[in-house]
C-alpha cells in the first residue's frame, strides 16, 4: 500500500512538473514573439531547471535574445559621432548568440534552424568586426576641426594668447596692423618716460617734499 502511494505521488509530481515546464515554455515563446527577451530567458531557465531535456530550446532562446541585442547595439554604434568602441558590445552579443546556436546545433544536429542561426551569427560577427575597423580608420583619418579665429577690431574682445612680442602677436591681441601696433608701443613708451620725468621733478621740489613711488 505504501509503495502504491509513493508511486502515485511521484506520478502526480511528475505531471505537475510537466505542466510547469509547458507553462514556462509557453511563457518563453510568447515573450520571444513580443521581443521581451529578458522575460523569455528567465522562463527558459526555469523550464530547464525542471527538465534537463529543455536545454535545446533554452539555447535557441538565449541565442535569439543575444542576436536581437546585438542589432540594437549596432544601431547605437552607427549614430553620428559615436565612438568605434561602441561596436564592441554588439560584437560580444553576437558572439554569445553564436555560442548558444552552436550548442543547440550540437544537441540537435537534425534541426536546420539551429544551423542557419549559427551561420547568421558567424556572418554577423564578421560584418561587425569590419564595421568596427572601418569606423576606427575613419576616426583616425578625419580632418581635425580648425580652431576658431577671433574677430578683429571688436571692442572688449580678447585676442588669442600667443607667446612672444612680435608684431603678429600684437596684431591678434589688439586688432591693429603691425604699423599701428608699433605706434601703440611708442605711445606707451613716451607716456612711461613722461611719468618718470614728472616724478623726478617732484622729488627735486624746492620745498623739499617728495612723492611716494607706489
Amino acid at each position: 500500500m505504501r509503495l502504491f502511494i509513493l508511486v502515485l505521488s511521484l506520478g502526480v509530481v511528475g505531471c505537475d512538473a510537466r505542466r510547469s515546464v509547458d507553462g514556462f515554455d509557453r511563457t518563453a515563446r510568447e515573450a520571444v514573439a513580443a521581443r521581451r527577451w529578458t522575460e523569455a530567458e528567465v522562463a527558459a531557465e526555469r523550464a530547464l531547471l525542471l527538465d534537463p531535456d529543455y536545454r535545446f530550446e533554452r539555447e535557441m532562446i538565449v541565442g535569439a535574445a543575444a542576436f536581437a541585442r546585438s542589432v540594437v547595439s549596432e544601431a547605437a554604434a552607427e549614430m553620428p559621432n559615436a565612438a568605434p568602441a561602441l561596436f564592441d558590445a554588439s560584437i560580444r552579443q553576437a558572439q554569445t548568440a553564436r555560442e548558444a546556436f552552436d550548442a543547440a546545433r550540437r544537441l540537435r544536429p537534425d534541426v536546420e534552424s539551429a544551423r542557419r542561426n549559427l551561420e547568421r551569427a558567424v556572418r554577423r560577427i564578421e560584418v561587425l568586426t569590419t564595421k568596427r575597423r572601418e569606423a576606427e580608420e575613419a576616426r583616425k583619418n578625419a580632418p581635425k576641426r580648425p580652431r576658431p579665429v577671433p574677430k578683429e577690431g571688436g571692442s572688449g574682445e580678447k585676442g588669442t594668447e600667443i607667446q612672444g612680442t612680435t608684431d603678429a602677436t600684437i596684431e591678434i591681441a589688439t586688432g591693429e596692423t603691425p604699423d599701428g601696433a608699433r605706434s601703440v608701443l611708442e605711445r606707451v613708451a613716451r607716456g612711461q618716460a613722461e611719468k618718470r620725468t614728472g616724478r623726478l621733478e617732484r622729488r627735486l621740489r624746492p620745498d623739499g617734499t617728495t612723492e611716494r613711488d607706489w
